[in-house]
């Protein structure tokens, strides 16, 4: 939802509600008689001859029904340019509205000037002060009005809903494939066509519906494109016997920005999908980076034997026939003390089902030095790391060094599925980085 939209939408409807109100009591005040109070309706029928005034009547009917039908037309168009991406923020922002208005109606157009202009008293009332400055009859009308909004902003969020949210999840999304080195299909999905294009990377095990979150945020902003992609050997992706490399990984994801006609990008990586997408930038297309507590390996020159033998250990800690078991105490360790259930979930119903061979030559090559150069990344970076995945000490210092342009968070005791745990808090960064 934009904020700023909605709230120059709200003073925009207010200065139209104004003029609706008013022209026509200025120049007929008899057009609303059946919104003054009862007294001096009834002061004025002594005079004048009577019209139907009661609100079930007719022609009370037909102006509600008229007024009720543009609002629920201007309802649709506020809540498509307010950001509103489903039934209940389609309801939460129209209702909202309405409640301003409704309060600006009391407060402001009957409590001041209804009650002190001239020119809307009806003719044989003049006199009539105390009845015109009546603050409790206006208050109960409002309070009804209240209650009364409910019915056309639930039936404008319906038709909104119905009409603009269709497309509810990444589920709900196309999917398309491109092919790279003749026969290897990368599937992927897109959604928008906004000037800014954010490209998101999955991490190891995982597919592309582990930014269903991010997509949930960011589907309504139509400054936006955004593609999700399934690496090779994983998701709805082919899964050759080949060496995957970061190389190859790159050129997977080069090959959907290229098919899509990408030229700068935001590319998002999870995990593994970090050094893909540092690799990406580095080697085949421009841009900025966000690691969302992405893996490294440090070459410098100053690693010990100890931490040589570590990180080969790991690299080849899925080689065996129990690849499958090793893949599920690895999602074990990656929750956090917080961690919700389902998000371990999710990674269990995916992460397991990697198939051995890539699983095992994915982290051989994972940690081989060459795919991790000290050059620094030009470029803006976003790092979003936690804790709980084990950082050195110092790791924001090696982040700087590597990100001179840096954006750096660290948290505490999240998980490592950082952009699914704290969502809110994440897509809100990102939201902060790319626009």
């Amino acid at each position: 939802m934009n904020w700023t939209i909605i709230i120059i939408e709200t003073i925009v409807l207010i200065l139209a509600f104004t003029a609706m109100i008013l022209i026509p009591l200025i120049k007929n005040p008899v057009w609303w008689i059946a919104d003054y109070p009862k007294d001096i309706q009834e002061e004025y029928f002594k005079t004048h001859e009577k019209i139907p005034s009661e609100f079930f009547s007719t022609t009370v009917l037909l102006k509600k029904g008229f007024a009720l039908l543009v609002a629920i037309a201007l309802l649709l168009c506020v809540l498509r340019l307010a950001g509103a991406y489903d039934f209940r923020s389609a309801f939460l922002i129209g209702y909202g509205i309405w409640l301003v208005i409704d309060w600006y109606d009391c407060f402001f157009l009957d409590w001041v000037l209804f009650a002190n202009l001239k020119k809307v008293r009806l003719p044989g009332t003049e006199h009539m002060d105390e009845a015109y400055h009546q603050k409790k009859y206006h208050f109960v009308q409002s309070c009804w009005g209240m209650l009364i909004g409910v019915i056309p902003c639930l039936i404008g969020a319906a038709i909104f809903a119905w009409l603009f949210c269709g497309v509810s999840s990444l589920n709900d999304l196309k999917s398309e494939y491109v092919t790279m080195n003749d026969s290897i299909s990368i599937h992927y999905k897109t959604y928008g066509d906004g000037d800014k294009t954010i490209c998101f990377v999955h991490g190891f095990g995982c597919d592309l519906n582990t930014w269903e979150k991010q997509f949930e945020c960011l589907r309504n902003d139509d400054n936006l494109r955004l593609l999700f992609l399934d690496l090779p050997g994983y998701g709805a992706s082919s899964k050759p016997h080949v060496d995957y490399t970061i190389d190859f990984f790159a050129q997977a994801v080069n090959k959907v920005l290229d098919k899509n006609k990408v030229d700068a990008v935001t590319l998002v990586g999870h995990s593994l999908g970090t050094p893909v997408c540092r690799h990406t930038l580095m080697n085949y297309h421009k841009g900025n980076l966000v690691d969302v507590d992405g893996v490294y390996c440090f070459y410098d020159g100053t690693e010990t034997p100890e931490y040589i033998e570590a990180v080969q250990q790991f690299g080849h800690a899925f080689d065996g026939p129990d690849c499958k078991e090793v893949i599920t105490g690895f999602v074990m360790s990656l929750a956090g003390p917080d961690t919700p259930q389902e998000i371990t979930d999710y990674a269990m119903s995916v992460m397991p089902k990697t198939p051995q061979y890539v699983a095992s030559c994915t982290m051989r090559n994972l940690v081989e030095r060459q795919w991790w150069p000290d050059t620094p990344f030009e470029g803006r970076a976003m790092v979003i790391c936690t804790q709980n995945s084990g950082l050195d000490p110092d790791n924001r210092q090696k982040m700087e060094r590597l990100y001179p342009n840096l954006d750096y968070t660290e948290l505490t005791t999240c998980g490592h599925f950082i952009h699914m745990e704290q969502a809110e808090r994440f897509n809100e960064k990102l939201k902060q980085f790319v626009l």
